[in-house]
């Protein structure tokens, strides 16, 4: 999956990702942060390209708006999707963590744009 993504955000599709807040409390880690670089990593571990974090906001997963789903690059482009996918992912991460999935939970949202191949 590392490496599709990867394709994702060098092909400019791309622009937007989203994470589960809960994670990061329990990380006791910030949130991303507007500037930030992020270097995009394929299944190897090799550095295939490196991002800048342009926008960051927080709301619950039955709000992600379609818009976000589109800049997410993913499948089929639709909200839909976006939402079957990551309920899907985010239900695989949480149960790490012995915690459920639940469509109001607090979601991550962060756009990016590509700086560097």
């Amino acid at each position: 999956m590392a490496n599709k993504l990867a394709k994702l955000v060098v092909n400019g599709i791309k622009t937007a990702t989203a994470s589960a807040y809960q994670l990061y409390e329990i990380e006791n880690s910030p949130l991303p942060a507007v500037g930030g670089l992020n270097i995009i990593l394929d299944t190897d571990n090799n550095a295939v390209c490196i991002t800048k974090t342009t926008k960051v906001y927080t709301c619950s997963f039955n709000e992600v708006s379609e818009n976000h789903a589109l800049k997410d690059g993913e499948g089929d482009l639709s909200l839909a999707y976006w939402r079957k996918a990551h309920k899907d992912f985010f239900s695989k991460e949480l149960k790490e963590y012995d915690l459920d999935f639940d469509e109001n939970m607090v979601v991550v949202c962060e756009e990016f744009e590509l700086v560097c191949k």
